[in-house]
């Protein structure tokens, strides 16, 4: 796991210094002083007026606190919102994974794109493959059209993948090559499908001691 800078249930996880994303998705730097002063009331400097209000945001979403550390946490997550990199957020169930995921999407420049949630628990591993990537017509009996799956629905947009730590390794294998290619391979399927999706994560486990267990791949 990339180091990342982490709170109470949360852990935004920042990009290796080898991360690419290509020439039309240039990696924007972090301005963390400008964020903070979206929570700041007798902030002076000057604002983008056309700029969302990052208190606004976590009121709508549903991210209630005033604590120093839960402001941090918003500081932080509205600081990551803007850049392409994938976040993973670990914490504890019912810590507010979500509702943080929602936050960042919302701040980030795909907020008028869809936001599509997976529980990748509920997962059933004989259509977890279709479900996330998609199938062709004839794929397997019963597909009797072309699907798409959760990345095609997200394109453009944010995918958020609840309890990450619950995917198969065969299935890891394969959210690693959509993260590293920025395509899909759909079941059935003889060429693969370019999208562009910002994926957000979450689990409650604890990925190293999954990854020393064999059960999660460490690359992902």
């Amino acid at each position: 796991i990339p180091h990342g800078r982490s709170q109470r249930g949360v852990a935004l996880v920042e990009a290796p210094v080898d991360y690419t994303f290509g020439p039309s998705a240039p990696l924007p730097s972090l301005r963390v002083a400008e964020v903070r002063r979206g929570f700041d009331e007798d902030a002076t400097e000057e604002q983008d007026p056309l700029a969302p209000s990052w208190a606004a945001v976590a009121a709508k979403v549903g991210c209630v606190g005033k604590s120093a550390r839960f402001r941090q946490t918003l500081e932080e997550a509205a600081a990551m919102a803007g850049h392409p990199t994938p976040i993973l957020l670990m914490g504890e169930t019912g810590s507010g994974k979500e509702v943080l995921a929602r936050f960042v999407h919302h701040l980030s420049p795909r907020a008028d794109k869809p936001l599509i949630t997976v529980n990748c628990a509920a997962l059933p591993e004989t259509l977890a493959e279709s479900i996330l990537f998609g199938h062709e017509k004839g794929a397997f009996t019963g597909a009797y059209k072309r699907q798409k799956g959760k990345f095609e629905q997200a394109d453009g947009g944010t995918l958020f993948l609840d309890e990450l730590g619950e995917l198969s390794l065969a299935n890891q294998a394969k959210l690693l090559r959509v993260l590293e290619a920025r395509c899909v391979d759909l079941l059935g399927g003889q060429d693969p499908v370019n999208v562009d999706v910002r994926v957000i994560a979450a689990t409650n486990r604890n990925l190293q001691q999954e990854v020393a267990a064999g059960r999660f791949r460490e690359d992902l």
